[in-house]
């Protein structure tokens, strides 16, 4: 058997106990969107939301170190993997029907958000009694201004489709303030003007 083949048939082995390890479904959200996910472990039940610009692949690793106590449930957040678009109408009140949706399904009780899935995790803490415990890391709040969430919806379609890039200066507008961008503006022009021995062009 040539090197090749044997690399193939180590990789087929290598997806076949991947994906042994973890298995995938979905729920229908309440405006009819499919929202994939997936689910490792044993035990009580727990909904990790992830945040911006990411998918329920890059906390494999989390929910892995969970399985042995949980049954980690890991949704693709809508516009993402496993889930249906965004839709016309999107909003942190739809990530919170998806959510709903997943409870009632697999009848976990424990949600952990991360990022903007922490602030999604927030708003549904406050309606939905079927959470009994959350947690937070890094949930995206803003502690001063007017706007609290209606930033949120831009923020995710930005990221997830332009690769982050236009969600960045969006979030930089709001958290940041427009003296602090303006500065930020002026640095980046005056390195955008330097050759690599560090002289003006």
């Amino acid at each position: 058997m040539s090197k090749n083949s044997d690399l193939r048939a180590s990789n087929k082995q290598s997806n076949a106990a991947t994906s042994e390890h973890y298995k995938t479904s979905s729920v229908v959200s309440k405006d009819g969107t499919r929202i994939g996910y997936r689910q490792l472990g044993y035990g009580p039940g727990v909904v990790v939301v992830h945040g911006s610009n990411v998918s329920s692949q890059n906390f494999m690793q989390l929910a892995e170190g969970l399985a042995d106590v949980f049954t980690v449930y890991v949704p693709d957040r809508r516009g993402r993997g496993l889930s249906g678009p965004f839709g016309k109408d999107y909003s942190i009140q739809r990530e919170v029907e998806d959510l709903e949706a997943l409870l009632t399904q697999t009848g976990a009780r424990n949600v952990f958000g991360i990022s903007a899935g922490g602030l999604i995790t927030l708003q549904a803490a406050l309606t939905l009694p079927a959470i009994e415990k959350a947690a937070f890391y890094e949930p995206a709040l803003l502690l001063s201004g007017s706007e609290r969430t209606a930033w949120l919806a831009r923020f995710d379609q930005d990221g997830s489709r332009k690769g982050g890039r236009s969600a960045y200066h969006l979030y930089e507008r709001i958290a940041a303030g427009a003296s602090c961008i303006q500065r930020h503006a002026s640095v980046a022009a005056r390195v955008s003007d330097e050759d690599g021995d560090g002289k003006r062009r």
